[in-house]
């Protein structure tokens, strides 16, 4: 005999939530932050979000199952070379609605941009969000250094849109050996006879497959400049995937996928294998500054990103939780009434609220100091944008350790239906979560450049007063006590001495940089509360 067992009360719950009306913290932080902004934000995203809430949920749903994996088809009915892309329709609707909201046009504000795409972080990668913080980057990038019709073409492309339809990009840096040490690229740009530059050479990890133009790391070698104005080192170029006329089922502008990559995350997005023979690329900076560029223009919105996204989905998760808890019986009570189930609601909670207020903090300093006066050189505003470098780093390397633990304690708050990838998103999320660890840095890397700008700059800016302006709010004690331990750290000088008195330093540099981080973020609650009417 059947079960007349329903799921109807926490169904209808989840018919009706929307990610921005339901989130009151949320609105708070932002309201805080973005001051005079604010109404425009507000009233944006409570256009967009029943949408993204309820709609965009509803595509990504289907578009995740097994069934809907991309597909590589490389050739077409004609044996000629495409390698196109096969992704289901409701991926296509989802990426065509969600890069359709302008968010890099120039009517489009700096916080509204950056809080719908937190917001949108809350479905994790979604087969969408890592284009468009690759877009970004290439957007900033181009404002930069386009300087000839193509590449202007591309940057209007990418932020107003040609004929209905944005452009999208992605960033390919990681080669065989290895994705960190860009210096060690062995991808050749190299000049043709009528000075244009094509690549040669293979890349590892290429995620936003699909997109119209990708930055692509290349090296010049001393031989290949030896004739030329072009400084050997790596450079940055951007590469369309199509040249005009053959987009989007046409043959690819001088490079093949070989392979996609079978990922434990992020799988509605395609990561592949690349290999350029001769793809037509344009300069962007000076070919021996791309690493410099790529760090400046790009990584930082990538990182803050991975922290915006820690931020709000984890709040999605929490609200999930609390509510199926509260629905959800056992031992004749609703769940959410054992102590041991409102701890876990609790560490949730906090973490939400923690990650929330600290990156939407990171986030206002962001958007001033983008838009600053270039020209501002004084010793105040280095240390501003100091300090801002080394929190984006810290806020990726601590939310993104942080993320897949909380996302499991949700999971596990639903019991085992919170395992079943067809009953909700949590287990998405998780995946999504712990490949987000290795993107734009993983700790190790991270927690060692930090450690290097810090001992780089220890006289410009002693431990002591960067402890005390990032957490102006500290008790003096309590600033000392952390200045001193960041003192007596930096001063084991390197992290790369092997030996037990380096493996000591390591253990309290990850426990210093959690304690600041949370410090911050814990601040940043105290001022969004102090400065709302939360109950």
């Amino acid at each position: 005999m059947s079960s007349d067992y329903s799921f109807d009360e926490y169904l209808s719950w989840r018919a009706q939530t929307d990610f921005w009306r339901d989130d009151e913290f949320l609105q708070a932080t932002i309201k805080r932050y973005s001051h005079e902004q604010w109404e425009t934000v507000d009233t944006s995203l409570r256009e967009v979000s029943p949408r993204l809430s309820q709609d965009w949920t509803a595509l990504l749903q289907v578009a995740a199952r097994p069934e809907n994996a991309i597909r590589l088809e490389p050739y077409d009915p004609y044996n000629n070379r495409v390698d196109r892309l096969v992704r289901s329709a409701q991926m296509e609707q989802l990426e065509r609605e969600m890069f359709g909201e302008a968010l890099f046009a120039d009517d489009t504000s700096d916080w509204v941009s950056l809080v719908k795409m937190g917001l949108f972080l809350a479905h994790g990668e979604a087969g969408v969000n890592c284009p468009l913080a690759c877009t970004a980057g290439l957007v900033t990038l181009l404002e930069q250094f386009a300087d000839r019709p193509e590449t202007l073409a591309m940057l209007e492309h990418l932020k107003h849109g040609v004929a209905g339809h944005y452009g999208r990009g992605a960033q390919y840096l990681t080669e065989i050996q290895g994705g960190s040490d860009v210096a060690a690229n062995q991808l050749r740009a190299v000049r043709d006879d009528d000075g244009e530059w094509r690549l040669y050479g293979d890349k590892f990890f290429c995620s936003a497959t699909q997109a119209d133009y990708s930055v692509v790391t290349a090296r010049v070698t001393e031989e290949d400049a030896e004739d030329t104005d072009d400084a050997p080192g790596v450079g940055l170029f951007v590469v369309p995937s199509w040249l005009p006329g053959n987009a989007p089922d046409g043959p690819r502008n001088g490079f093949t996928i070989n392979r996609l990559k079978h990922k434990l995350g992020s799988r509605e997005m395609p990561t592949a294998e690349l290999t350029f023979d001769g793809a037509l690329a344009y300069q962007l900076g000076r070919t021996d500054r791309g690493i410099a560029n790529m760090t400046r223009h790009v990584l930082a919105q990538s990182r803050l990103n991975c922290g915006l996204a820690t931020a709000t989905g984890v709040s999605r998760a929490y609200r999930e939780a609390k509510q199926y808890t509260q629905y959800r019986e056992a031992f004749g009570v609703p769940v959410a009434q054992f102590p041991l189930v409102q701890l876990q609601l609790a560490q949730l909670e906090r973490a939400s609220k923690r990650y929330t207020a600290g990156m939407f903090r990171i986030t206002g300093d962001f958007i001033r100091l983008r838009s600053a006066d270039s020209y501002d050189v004084s010793e105040d505003r280095w240390r501003e944008q100091f300090r801002l470098r080394q929190l984006i780093m810290l806020s990726k390397l601590v939310t993104a350790e942080a993320a897949p633990n909380l996302y499991l304690q949700a999971m596990t708050l639903l019991g085992a239906n919170g395992m079943m990838e067809d009953f909700c998103d949590l287990p998405r999320l998780f995946r999504d979560s712990v490949t987000n660890q290795m993107w734009e840095g993983p700790r190790n890397i991270l927690l060692t450049q930090i450690f290097n700008d810090l001992s780089r700059h220890l006289d410009r800016y002693p431990p002591q007063e960067l402890v005390a302006e990032l957490l102006p709010t500290t008790p003096a004690d309590r600033v000392s006590e952390l200045g001193s331990e960041l003192e007596a750290i930096l001063a084991h000088g390197t992290l790369s001495l092997p030996g037990a008195g380096t493996l000591d330093i390591c253990e309290r540099w990850i426990g210093l940089s959690e304690t600041i981080f949370h410090e911050y973020c814990d601040a940043a609650v105290a001022d969004v509360e102090s400065h709302s009417e939360l109950p």
